[in-house]
C-alpha cells in the first residue's frame, strides 16, 4: 500500500483507490453502481488467506468477476474454490468496497 489521505482508505503501485468499505451484513443494500467482482477474506488462526496472481506478480485476495446470474457470495465461493482449492458451503457478505481503478 502506498499511503492513506484524507481523501481515500488506500492505494497501490497501480493507481488503484481503495475510497471507502460499506459494512453491509447480509443485506447489500442501494448502490449506485452494480457489484462486479467478489472478493474472499478468509482469517483461520489469526492467518489471512492470499493466492498468488502470476500475471500480476503479487499476492492478493481470492476473487474475481461475478458472472451472470451469480450472486456475490457465489461468485466469492466459486472463486475461492477455484484460486485456493478452499471448498466452503456458505460465505457472510462483510460489506462492499468502493474503488477508483488506475490507469491499466
Amino acid at each position: 500500500m502506498v499511503g492513506r489521505d484524507l481523501e481515500h482508505l488506500a492505494a497501490d503501485d497501480d493507481g488503484n483507490i481503495l475510497l471507502a468499505f460499506h459494512p453491509a451484513g447480509d443485506d447489500i443494500g442501494v448502490r449506485d453502481a452494480p457489484l462486479t467482482v467478489s472478493l474472499v477474506a478468509l482469517w483461520h488462526d489469526g492467518r489471512l488467506l492470499l493466492v498468488f496472481n502470476r500475471q500480476r506478480a503479487c499476492w492478493e485476495l481470492p476473487g474475481g468477476m461475478i458472472d451472470l446470474g451469480e450472486t456475490p457470495r457465489q461468485a466469492a465461493i466459486r472463486e475461492l474454490h477455484e484460486e485456493a482449492g478452499c471448498q466452503v458451503d456458505d460465505l457472510t457478505f462483510a460489506g462492499y468496497a468502493r474503488f477508483a481503478l488506475g490507469p491499466e
